[in-house]
């Protein structure tokens, strides 16, 4: 009989290290699916502890079955979300939290009470480890996950209501009062001053969604601990004023376009890298990136939107078909009441050529590499074809600056160069 039940714990240790990895790939849309999905992969990762006490055979467990993927500080989190899913599950609720180290920094730093209820994952069940393997070191935490019976009660089946956020209650004169979860806001905000300058904005029909982002920053814990920033015209820095003093001092939060990028650029960004956070001297930068991005993205779109409507109009001859070159595109001319440098069959035979040099370029050369070689080579024919070097030298800038952009080259002729 004690055999038969040794043998079905080591089932369920097996099944639940198994369920874990498989949750690792899974996608959800909502923060509730992925903090359960991060539960998984913190019950598993007790299992793999309950298997392999030793720090040594831990390591090699997490080499073996791919959960090394996962960061060390993200692996410790996720079984403290798991080991303290009964109290911390509920309280994230009502937020877009899905990431355990931002749900733990959530509760340890808006949460007090609650996180006071939590039992530390290292701690956990520390005592039977060290009995069983005395000799063990400490480079990884020292647990000893309960067994998987255990482990799957302490995650509700059932969300419960989840604890209210700090708030705090307005006077009737506040600048804020009146506003969709003031005193949500008056928690947060220490200076009156900076209160004033906010609802002033939030009044006017085109600041109503810069409110509306505060109230999403302090709900999500992008926001962080209650904030002594002063300013009248406050900049994006007031949704997240753990920034550095003068990040972001041209993005007014009055500006409809700085509440976009905001909306679309930050808030995703630091939800996809919440490493950020510890590093907020480097948000700024990124934030830059990733916004000149999008900025080219939409730029190249709409000349292509333009290329298309003149097509459709019939600015193209008959005979000719329109060419496109990685997102550029280049014929009919954009300008045409400017002389197009070359002409449609330059362009065309500048397309062959191309295609046919990248064919056979070396296959580790970049982008900038391969576009820099091949004009480098056309040196020799612009004395005689100016225009069909015209056309290549665009062709190639094209593909150096976005290599997988849209291409669109008319097909090479039948039997062509025989």
């Amino acid at each position: 009989m004690e055999a038969m039940k040794t043998e079905i714990h080591s089932m369920a240790i097996e099944r639940d290290w198994l369920d874990g990895l498989n949750a690792i790939n899974e996608l959800f849309e909502h923060a509730q699916g992925e903090r359960l999905r991060w539960c998984r992969i913190g019950k598993g990762l007790l299992a793999g502890r309950f298997k392999c006490p030793a720090n040594l055979d831990y390591h090699d467990w997490l080499d073996q079955t791919g959960y090394r993927s996962i960061g060390r500080n993200e692996r410790q989190d996720a079984m403290w979300l798991t080991v303290n899913a009964s109290v911390a599950l509920p309280a994230l609720e009502e937020t877009r939290i899905g990431n355990p180290e931002w749900a733990r920094r959530h509760i340890r730093e808006n949460l007090p009470a609650i996180y006071a209820q939590c039992t530390d994952a290292r701690s956990f069940t520390e005592t039977s480890v060290n009995e069983s393997h005395p000799a063990s070191t400490s480079e990884q935490p020292q647990i000893a996950p309960q067994e998987p019976e255990k482990v799957a009660s302490v995650i509700p089946q059932e969300a419960k209501t989840a604890p209210e956020l700090p708030r705090k209650e307005i006077r009737r004169r506040s600048a804020i009062s009146g506003l969709p979860n003031a005193d949500l806001v008056n928690a947060h905000f220490v200076d009156s001053h900076t209160k004033a300058a906010i609802a002033k904005i939030a009044r006017t029909p085109k600041g109503r969604p810069a409110w509306a982002l505060l109230i999403e920053a302090i709900e999500t814990g992008l926001f962080g601990s209650p904030s002594t920033i002063y300013t009248t015209n406050p900049t994006i820095r007031v949704l997240l004023p753990w920034l550095p003093p003068r990040a972001f001092d041209d993005f007014f939060l009055k500006d409809p376009y700085a509440q976009k990028m905001a909306r679309d650029v930050l808030f995703p960004m630091l939800r996809e890298r919440p490493e950020l956070r510890e590093m907020p001297h480097l948000v700024e930068r990124e934030f830059q990136a990733r916004r000149r991005a999008i900025e080219e993205a939409a730029r190249r779109q709409s000349k292509l939107d333009d290329h298309r409507a003149k097509i459709e109009a019939g600015a193209i001859a008959a005979g000719e078909q329109p060419i496109i070159a990685f997102g550029e595109p280049l014929w009919p001319p954009q300008r045409p009441d400017l002389t197009s440098p070359y002409t449609y069959k330059e362009l065309c035979h500048a397309c062959w050529f191309v295609g046919y040099f990248l064919g056979i370029a070396r296959p580790g050369w970049k982008p900038t590499e391969a576009a820099m070689a091949g004009r480098h080579l056309t040196k020799y024919v612009e004395p005689v074809q100016p225009g069909f070097v015209a056309a290549i030298r665009a062709i190639f800038n094209a593909y150096e600056d976005h290599p997988d952009g849209e291409k669109q080259f008319p097909p090479i002729p039948v039997n062509f160069g025989n």
